[in-house]
């Protein structure tokens, strides 16, 4: 029993995880394989699956082998994974196209058509029509290529597309359908309204299932490849916000966390859903059954700092000098604006056709100053994110947990607590999305018989990191922060 693993895979928008947790919740074993997207400027964002496959099948074959050389006992799989891209399969879940990514924008114009339809899809999915969602993606791909369409026996996300290729069965938990535009986020079902309104076929979706449950068990080729005596059982932990809410330790009402990645997104968790009549955050179903999380969504913050970094800082070596120059430049970055909308706006009012500003550039700026206000300009995002949730939930926060791959910045975790004005804590696992599926799974398997049992066994023995707001930097911020949305609103809020 004390062999007993999980394995974690976690797909992300720009790399792949494999992560082996034993029964205490600590990482045993762990590989990732990155990829690149395909960006074209019509808007498309697209992968080929072949590159996903691959990589997949590298993560299963080194975890086989690491299971055969220690010995150890493969409990079951969980597969935890980025939302809303859409990705056509044929009957045995190969795709039959290239992934439509949630970074995608060319179903802007049938969102545009749906504006009068708004108010009616967010009261019954919780989120407004955005080319971000899945729904938008599905009605695009119908109205041009409707062979594409019709010959697709699926049409699904990431997450459905792995638990296929692991299990060889179709299904969806309800944290990933809530993130469709399709998925009535009080019945718990599929709303024949929605799917309707965005000419969806039914058919089309995957079978529902609970969050962390199982979708089916190891194909005989995984069991094969895991070098397993029998299959597995292969669960769906989640979508990967939901999941790296649930490794912050969010799993009780009045917490909430930041997850700065490719986007950045802010979450708290409630015990019923939350609405919003002026529609600027999403309602989506937990990790947890039984609860929702209010997310804000912030589409572009580590892919910007990589963007920037590349083109002022050189390549792979480039984000220690980047960080060292940021360090060199003042709170306020002399007056420099970064309004961090590469890939559009999210909350408050999603719009795809915001793109980014750089303000105030003057002659006494340098390479740091441009990447200090980067760093502000996202931090800034998340706290109009932050300030809205606190509106909805009634619920003063006077902390933040935060975790991502950018956190792994002391600067920039000190930026964001200045400018939220509250200590923020970064997570004692920075891989939070990949811990928060090992306490799904974990739960599941019946180890603990709480979620918070399973955070606190995995905590046990970790320090967490804390950032106090400096005064003088949050009077700096203050302004700042005002500056910004008064520029934005001049520009774009007319």
């Amino acid at each position: 029993m004390e062999k007993d693993r999980i394995l974690v895979v976690d797909v992300g928008t720009s790399s792949l995880r494999g992560i082996l947790f034993d029964r205490k919740g600590k990482s045993v074993w762990k590989e990732q394989r990155e990829y690149e997207l395909e960006v074209s400027g019509d808007g498309a964002v697209e992968m080929d699956l072949g590159v996903l496959d691959g990589c997949l099948r590298s993560i299963l074959e080194q975890a086989g082998t690491w299971l055969r050389e220690q010995d150890g006992k493969l409990a079951c799989i969980t597969v935890t994974a980025q939302r809303s891209s859409v990705i056509p399969v044929d009957r045995d879940g190969n795709s039959i196209s290239k992934a439509m990514m949630w970074q995608d924008t060319r179903a802007g114009e049938i969102c545009g058509r749906l504006e009068g339809e708004k108010s009616r899809i967010y009261r019954i999915c919780g989120m407004r029509p955005s080319p971000v969602f899945s729904a938008p993606k599905i009605q695009y791909i119908r109205e041009q290529d409707e062979e594409l369409y019709r010959r697709a026996f699926k049409l699904t996300g990431f997450q459905e597309y792995v638990l296929c290729r692991l299990s060889g069965q179709f299904a969806t938990d309800l944290s990933i359908a809530s993130r469709t535009c399709l998925f009535d986020i009080r019945k718990l079902e599929w709303s024949d309204e929605l799917l309707n309104l965005f000419h969806v076929d039914e058919e089309k979706l995957c079978r529902l299932i609970p969050a962390g449950s199982a979708a089916g068990e190891t194909r005989e080729e995984i069991t094969r490849m895991l070098h397993l005596e029998r299959p597995v059982p292969v669960l769906s932990a989640g979508g990967d916000q939901q999941c790296a809410s649930l490794g912050m330790g969010c799993v009780e009402d009045g917490r909430i966390a930041a997850n700065s990645g490719t986007g950045s997104y802010v979450i708290a968790l409630s015990d019923q859903p939350v609405g919003d009549e002026a529609m600027q955050v999403n309602c989506n179903l937990s990790a947890i059954p039984g609860k929702w999380i209010v997310e804000g969504s912030v589409l572009s913050a580590g892919k910007t700092v990589n963007w920037l970094k590349r083109l002022l800082f050189g390549g792979d070596g480039g984000f220690k000098e980047m960080t060292d120059a940021c360090r060199m430049s003042p709170p306020g970055a002399k007056g420099l604006l970064f309004l961090p909308l590469l890939a559009g706006k999210g909350t408050p009012v999603w719009r795809p056709d915001m793109r980014g500003m750089i303000l105030g550039l003057g002659f006494e700026h340098t390479k740091g100053d441009f990447g200090r206000a980067l760093l502000e300009g996202i931090a800034s995002e998340m706290k109009e994110c932050i300030q809205i949730i606190s509106g909805l939930t009634g619920t003063e926060y006077g902390m933040v947990k935060v975790a991502g791959g950018m956190t792994r910045n002391d600067l920039y975790n000190q930026i964001q607590a200045d400018i939220y004005g509250v200590p923020v804590i970064r997570a004692f696992d920075n891989e939070a999305t990949g811990l928060g599926a090992w306490i799904s799974a974990a739960r599941e398997m019946g180890w603990y018989a709480s979620y918070k049992e399973a955070y606190e066994t995995a905590a046990e023995g970790t320090a967490e990191k804390r950032y106090d707001p400096d005064p003088d930097h949050i009077r700096i911020y203050e302004n700042l922060y005002g500056r910004l949305r008064e520029k934005e609103a001049a520009v774009y809020h007319q």
